[in-house]
């Protein structure tokens, strides 16, 4: 029997540790993904800000402090004065970006690079590993990224991008030999990071897992395969609950560019906390009456009472640690109908009134507090076969800006009707808060456009417009009155194709 309990300790050892390790290779896998993916989003929105400049042959703006002449601009334009007195400099693709980076690597801790191996500014030059990339993408190659750690121990995640000629961009350099459609140079994206957290938390969660483990199979003997059933069971759950978890925030961080899900998974931390706490403390209390009746058991003083209250607490505990379990792992499967499963291009049919309800309950912890009654108006039959992911993302973003901006108070009423006509599906969305001005209506989906610099980066309405004019291949628009509330029309197709 002794051999047998051996035996059995070190298979539940084994395969703890091969847990433990497969759980850290997915970690890294995942915090690799979710790095790029971030990347890769803010080099497409510098990529498009840099376009829409070169598209305008550059912008003026006035000499300051923060908007000095760049001398590296040839343009016998690139200095005019208006007709009161104002001194106007222009800011080329480059000098934006630039600019740019600075904003971000204050506010968000991202730096930005523009470089070219062939620099005309020399803060340009490109470092050693972005020379390396540079001359890759002269092979063909389409993207490189990867962590790094500097020698004073600094965390990061760089990527860079090519930057390919394009007619706009001839007229400044043509002259060093480059035709359009030549790769220029790069811009690289350094995402300043903390070390990833969570594999400590595994090396934790399994090391209690492993020692509880033997320690029950030492205590029951004769019941050790009854005694695994309940820790495999014990372990898989909570496993589960944290492949949810880390699906989650692989999505949600997925969805960076969208800066109000943040906001979400802290709702959610928040939320499964209490029956973590419950588990945890359940768990404590069983550990030490284990110990205690190790104690007595060595010392050969156990009596048939302290056994049967032993196995009685064992099973109350194991209620008390499965029941938090399986309610931790509930309320993340709700958020994982809005904020796992739906990515942007996960194409599937769905009921939208279902879908709008996990939605609501997806945004309840970052409501919580607030006085704001939100009104859901859907046939329940209703069915689409769409983008879900980006459904979820357009009515986040419009909640959090009408909390954020249009009820100052935090309280109000927001209407979300949801109805086909024909073959089109039509969302009538609706907050009675304090609305807009002509001004900012008529900004409101522009890029890094924000009423409060405190608040938000201007992103948000800007990528509902890209969701649903691009992903969804519908139509938004917008109407507001100032103090009487703001009116949101979404129209697209019903019917996605594969």
């Amino acid at each position: 029997m002794r051999k047998g309990i051996y035996i059995a300790v070190a298979l539940w050892s084994l395969t703890v540790i091969i847990s433990l390790f497969w759980n850290i290779s997915v970690d890294l896998e995942s915090e690799t993904n979710i790095a790029r993916q971030g990347a890769q989003a803010f080099f497409k929105q510098v990529v498009l800000t840099r376009q829409w400049n070169a598209n305008h042959g550059g912008v003026y703006v006035p000499v300051s402090e923060i908007a000095l002449q760049n001398h590296y601009l040839k343009d016998p334009k690139r200095d005019v004065v208006t007709t009161d007195g104002i001194q106007l400099t222009k800011i080329n693709p480059a000098y934006m970006t630039r600019q740019i980076s600075e904003i971000a690597l204050k506010a968000n801790n991202i730096q930005f690079h523009i470089t070219s191996l062939k620099p005309i500014r020399p803060e340009n030059e490109a470092a050693p590993w972005e020379s390396s990339a540079l001359r890759l993408f002269e092979e063909g190659v389409q993207e490189w990224g990867a962590f790094h750690t500097d020698d004073s121990g600094l965390y990061s995640y760089r990527y860079i991008a090519p930057l390919k000629m394009m007619e706009s961009c001839m007229k400044c350099h043509e002259q060093q030999g480059y035709k359009v459609g030549d790769v220029r140079g790069g811009i690289s994206v350094t995402l300043l990071l903390k070390h990833n957290a969570f594999q400590w938390e595994l090396w934790v969660s399994h090391s209690i897992a492993l020692l509880s483990g033997i320690l029950g199979l030492l205590i029951f003997g004769r019941h050790i395969q009854q005694s695994e059933k309940k820790l495999i069971a014990i372990n898989h759950s909570l496993q589960d609950s944290i492949d949810e978890l880390k699906t989650t925030q692989t999505q949600l961080v997925e969805s960076e560019k969208m800066a109000s899900l943040g906001n979400l998974v802290a709702g959610v931390a928040h939320e499964i906390n209490t029956p973590v706490g419950n588990g945890l403390t359940a768990t404590s209390h069983l550990q030490s009456e284990t110990e205690e009746f190790v104690t007595k058991y060595k010392e050969n003083q156990i009596k048939k009472s302290d056994l049967e209250k032993y196995i009685h607490l064992s099973y109350e505990s194991l209620k008390i640690i499965l029941h938090n379990l399986n309610r931790a792992g509930n309320l993340v499967k709700i958020f994982k109908q809005v904020s796992v499963d739906e990515s942007y291009d996960q194409l599937r049919r769905y009921n939208v009134e279902e879908y709008l309800k996990d939605i609501m309950m997806s945004i309840k912890p970052v409501l919580k507090g607030k006085s704001i009654n939100i009104q859901i108006d859907c046939d329940d039959k209703l069915e689409i076969y769409s983008y879900p992911g980006a459904l979820a993302q357009v009515l986040i973003n419009l909640i959090n800006n009408s909390v954020i901006y249009g009820f100052p108070e935090e309280k109000g009423c927001i209407s979300i009707k949801a109805y086909a006509d024909g073959k089109a599906f039509n969302i009538h969305y609706q907050d009675d808060g304090i609305g807009m001005t002509e001004e900012v209506q008529s900004k409101v989906f522009d890029p890094f456009y924000t009423t409060s610099k405190q608040k938000g980066k201007g992103l948000g309405m800007s990528i509902v417009y890209n969701l649903i004019t691009q992903k969804l291949q519908g139509t938004i628009t917008c109407r507001s009155l100032s103090g009487h509330g703001v009116e949101f029309m979404i129209c697209y197709p019903m019917e996605h194709k594969d």
